[in-house]
C-alpha cells in the first residue's frame, strides 16, 4: 500500500492547482472553441528566462520601454504575461493571446526547470502535456543567447527533447526554434545557416525544423528597430510557416502523486460523512416513534441508496453528485473542509485523466466508497433493528408493569375478597362446627329415640306374645270351659 501524504504535502498541492485552476480553465475553453474554429496554436516553450513572455507580448501587440536598463511595458494590460529577469518563473499558468488576422492561438507556457518548487514544475508539466496532445500544434523552443553560436554547444535543447518528449513518450520528431537576443552583426539567413552548421555538426539539426530570430534590444535605438509592426508581422508570418505535430497523450509516472491526492481526499471525505451519518442516524433512531424522524431516516436510506446504485462515468461528477446528495441528507452536519475547492480541484484534474498514471485508481476509490456506503446501508439496517428489537422489548416491558401494575390491583382486590371469603369460611366454619354438633345432638337424640323406639318395639312385641299367650290361654280356657259345658251337657 501507498504511504499516505502528509497534510504539508496535501496543502501544497490544493494552493498551487488553485492558483492556476481558473486561468487553465479559460485556456482550455479557448482550445475547444479553437478546434470548431480551425485556429492554429502556437506553443512558447523553454527555459525560465529565455524571454518568452517578452516574445508574447510583442506578439499580443505589446508596446515597450526602456527603464533604468531594464525593458518594460509602456502600455501594461492583463492580457500580457508579467516579464522579469532572472532564474526563477513570474507566472504559474500559461497566458493566451488570439490573434484573429492570422487566426492563431499564442500560448506563453511558464518556464521549466524553474527553481521554485517540485510541484510547481509538475504542474506546469502537467498542463504543457494536456496542451500539446489535445490538439494540432506548433511547438517553438526559445532559447535565450547574446552570441552567435549556441548556448552550451546546444545541451539544453537535447534536455528539454529528454524532458518533454523522449522521457515522456512523447512521439515527437521536430520542433521550431526561436534564437532570442541574438547581437551578432549577421544577417538573418547567414546566422540561421551558421546555427544550422553548428546543428549538424552535434548531430542535432534532424530535431529542428523552422529557426526564428529575434534581436536583443540594449537601447532606444533598438526599441525602435526590433518592435516594430513591421517586425511583429514578420514574426507572425514566419509562424503561420510552421507546421503543427499532433502528439499522443501518455500517463507519466511522476503525476501519480495527484491520484494519490485525489484517492486520498475522496476517502477522507467519504469516511467523515460516513461518520456524520451513522452518528446521525444513531441519534435519530432514539426518536423512530416519532413519525418526522422516521421520515428523515427513510430519507437518508434513499440517499445512500443512490449514492452506492450510481454509475461512474465520470470520476469529477460523481464526486459532485455524491456531495449533492450528502447535502440533501436531513439534520446533517457539514464536515469540516472546504469541499468546493477540492471539488474545483478534482474536476480540473480529471481533464488530465490520460496524463495522470494511476488515475483508474480513483474511479477505484469511487467504487470503494460506494462499498463502504453500502456497509453503511447495512450498519444503519442493523441500528433500526436493533432500535425497533429495543423499542419492542421497552414496550413489552411497559405492558408488563402495566399488566403487573393490573395484576397488584387484582391482587389487592383479590385480598380483599379473599379476607371476605375468609370472613365467610370463619363463620361457615363456626355454622358448621354449630351444625355438626346439632348433627351430633340429633344424631344421638335419633339414636337415643332408636333405642326407646327399639324399646318400644321390644315391649310391643313382648306384649303382642303376652297378648297371644293370653289368647291361646283364653281359648284353652274357652275350650276347656266348652269341653266341660259339653261334658256338662251329655252329663245330663
Amino acid at each position: 500500500m501507498e504511504s499516505q501524504l502528509s497534510n504539508e504535502v496535501q496543502l501544497q498541492i490544493e494552493t498551487e492547482i488553485l492558483k492556476i485552476v481558473d486561468k487553465c480553465q479559460g485556456l482550455f475553453s479557448t482550445f475547444n472553441n479553437t478546434a470548431e474554429k480551425k485556429i492554429e496554436i502556437v506553443l512558447f516553450v523553454g527555459k525560465t528566462g529565455a524571454g518568452k513572455s517578452t516574445l508574447f507580448n510583442f506578439l499580443s501587440g505589446a508596446e515597450f520601454k526602456i527603464q533604468e536598463r531594464e525593458l518594460e511595458l509602456r502600455n501594461p494590460s492583463n492580457k500580457f504575461s508579467e516579464m522579469k529577469g532572472g532564474m526563477n518563473s513570474v507566472s504559474k499558468e500559461p497566458n493566451y493571446y488570439f490573434n484573429s488576422e492570422y487566426n492563431h492561438l499564442l500560448i506563453d507556457f511558464p518556464g521549466f526547470q524553474d527553481t521554485n518548487g517540485q510541484f510547481d514544475q509538475l504542474l506546469i508539466e502537467l498542463i504543457f502535456q494536456k496542451v500539446v496532445t489535445q490538439l494540432p500544434i506548433k511547438v517553438v523552443y526559445v532559447i535565450k543567447n547574446n552570441e552567435s553560436t549556441l548556448p552550451d554547444r546546444g545541451i539544453d535543447i537535447i534536455e528539454f527533447i529528454d524532458k518533454l518528449f523522449k522521457k515522456s513518450n512523447l512521439d515527437i520528431n521536430k520542433f521550431n526554434l526561436l534564437l532570442n537576443c541574438y547581437l551578432e552583426n549577421l544577417s538573418d539567413f547567414e546566422l540561421k545557416r551558421k546555427i544550422r552548421r553548428e546543428l549538424t555538426n552535434a548531430n542535432k539539426n534532424n530535431y529542428i525544423d523552422n529557426i526564428l530570430i529575434m534581436r536583443k534590444v540594449q537601447n532606444a535605438e533598438d526599441l525602435k528597430n526590433v518592435f516594430t509592426t513591421q517586425k511583429r508581422n514578420e514574426q507572425w508570418k514566419a509562424l503561420q510557416q510552421i507546421k503543427p505535430v499532433q502528439l499522443k497523450p501518455q500517463s507519466i509516472p511522476k503525476f501519480a502523486i495527484i491520484s494519490q491526492y485525489l484517492i486520498q481526499q475522496i476517502s477522507m471525505i467519504a469516511d467523515e460523512y460516513n461518520r456524520i451519518i451513522y452518528d446521525n442516524v444513531e441519534k435519530l433512531c432514539e426518536q423512530m416513534n416519532n413519525s418526522i424522524k422516521s421520515e428523515q431516516i427513510r430519507q437518508t436510506q434513499s440517499i445512500i441508496q443512490v449514492i452506492t446504485k450510481a454509475e461512474v462515468k465520470d470520476a469529477s461528477e460523481w464526486y459532485t453528485t455524491f456531495i449533492e446528495n450528502c447535502g440533501k441528507i436531513p439534520n446533517i452536519n457539514q464536515i469540516e473542509r472546504n469541499l468546493n475547492n477540492f471539488k474545483k480541484i478534482f474536476h480540473f484534474c480529471s481533464q488530465f485523466q490520460n496524463q495522470i498514471e494511476n488515475y483508474s485508481e480513483v474511479i477505484f476509490s469511487i467504487k470503494n466508497t460506494q462499498k463502504k456506503f453500502q456497509k453503511l446501508q447495512e450498519n444503519i439496517d442493523q441500528i433500526i433493528k436493533n432500535q425497533q428489537e429495543k423499542t419492542q422489548r421497552e414496550s413489552q416491558i411497559a405492558n408488563l408493569s402495566s399488566q403487573k401494575e393490573e395484576l397488584k390491583k387484582e391482587v389487592g382486590i383479590q385480598g380483599q375478597q379473599t379476607q371476605k371469603l375468609q370472613l365467610q369460611i370463619n363463620r361457615q366454619k363456626q355454622d358448621s362446627i354449630r351444625l355438626q354438633n346439632q348433627s351430633r345432638n340429633q344424631q344421638y337424640q335419633h339414636m337415643e329415640l332408636q333405642k326407646k323406639v327399639k324399646r318400644q318395639e321390644d315391649h310391643y312385641y313382648y306384649l303382642q306374645n303376652e297378648l297371644r299367650e293370653i289368647e291361646v290361654r283364653n281359648k284353652i280356657r274357652d275350650f276347656v270351659n266348652f269341653l266341660m259345658l259339653m261334658d256338662t251337657i251329655f252329663d245330663f
